[in-house]
């Protein structure tokens, strides 16, 4: 019955060591990153078309996350300058009809 047990203990250790093991990188992930060049540097072109080298950007500049709601808040300003804006409402003086009497109440017929 010992010995069951001990048996037992084993396997549900080999079992649960193989669970928790770390899994590896994956190989083509990696070569993915190799592959990506570097963001602050970037090519430039003359008029033509054709390459004349790389450029390096500031890091100070370049190398910072965005800030997205600084974001969505340029890209609402941008929308909302390009509209027409013709939106309008009438005074007392435009609106049709009213103003003094044309003729009397009474006594006209």
């Amino acid at each position: 019955m010992a010995d069951e047990k001990e048996t037992t203990e084993t396997t549900v250790a080999t079992e649960t060591e193989t669970k928790t093991k770390p899994k590896a990188p994956r190989k083509r992930a990696q070569a993915k990153a190799q592959k990506q060049h570097d963001p602050l540097h970037v090519p430039y072109f003359d008029a033509a078309g054709e390459s004349q080298g790389e450029l390096a950007l500031p890091k100070a500049i370049f190398a910072e996350r965005p800030n997205m709601s600084v974001m969505h808040q340029a890209y609402v300003r941008q929308m909302a300058n390009g509209r027409q804006g013709t939106a309008s409402t009438k005074t007392r003086a435009t609106v049709s009809g009213g103003g003094a009497k044309p003729y009397r109440q009474k006594g006209t017929g």
